[in-house]
C-alpha cells in the first residue's frame, strides 16, 4: 500500500503556464496557474523577480482590451487595467497603465475571454476614445466591431452618451463613417 503523505506536489510547470499565456495574449489567471502546478508562493517569487506582473482585482481595459478583441491593429506600450478608486494606491509597475474609477464597472460592460476579465467592445472603445488613443485607432476599432458583431451601434451610442462631450462626437462620428464604409 502507498502512503500519500509523503507524496510532492506537482512541480510547477513553466512551459506549459507560457503555453496557456501565449494562446490569451500573454496573460493567464491564477486558476490557470494553479493547474500548472504553480501555488500562491511560487506565484509571489515569480511576481517578486519581474518575470510576472499580478493584475488582481482590475479588468482588463482601454487598449489592452481592444488587442484582446482583436479592434484596431493598435499595439499598447502599457497593459491598461481599471481597477476602483478606493485601490487607486496601485501605481501598476513597468509596463503596466493604471485607469481607475469612481462607480464599479456594471456587469454588461464585462466580457470574460479566455478566463480572464475584459471590458465590452463598445466599453473599450469609449475608453480609449476618452483616453486620448488615436481617431484613426477609435474608427477602425468601431467598425471592426461592428463588422465582426462583437457589438452593436446602439451599445455603441450609449457608451457615447455616458461619456458626453468630444468623446460622445468621436464616436458618433465613427459610427456614422462606419455606416457608410459598409
Amino acid at each position: 500500500m502507498h502512503d500519500t503523505r509523503f507524496q510532492k506536489k506537482n512541480k510547477p510547470d513553466w512551459t506549459r503556464l507560457l503555453g496557456v499565456a501565449q494562446e490569451q495574449k500573454g496573460y493567464f489567471t491564477a486558476a490557470q496557474a494553479r493547474a500548472a502546478g504553480y501555488d500562491s508562493s511560487n506565484l509571489s517569487h515569480r511576481a517578486s523577480t519581474g518575470s510576472i506582473r499580478r493584475i488582481q482585482k482590475a479588468i482588463l481595459s482601454h487598449e489592452t482590451a481592444l488587442e484582446i478583441h482583436g479592434l484596431s491593429d493598435i499595439i499598447p506600450k502599457s497593459v491598461h487595467i481599471t481597477v476602483p478608486r478606493e485601490r487607486r494606491w496601485y501605481k501598476g509597475g513597468s509596463g503596466v497603465a493604471v485607469h481607475t474609477t469612481t462607480n464599479p464597472i456594471p456587469e454588461e460592460d464585462i466580457v470574460v475571454r479566455e478566463g480572464i476579465r475584459v471590458t465590452s467592445p463598445e466599453r473599450s472603445i469609449a475608453d480609449c476614445a476618452e483616453w486620448g488613443t488615436f481617431h484613426e485607432h477609435i474608427e477602425t476599432a468601431v467598425r471592426d466591431a461592428l463588422e465582426r458583431g462583437l457589438t452593436t451601434a446602439v451599445r455603441i451610442r450609449a457608451q457615447a452618451e455616458s461619456k458626453g462631450g468630444t468623446v460622445e462626437a468621436l464616436l458618433l462620428r465613427a459610427l456614422e463613417r462606419a455606416k457608410h464604409a459598409v
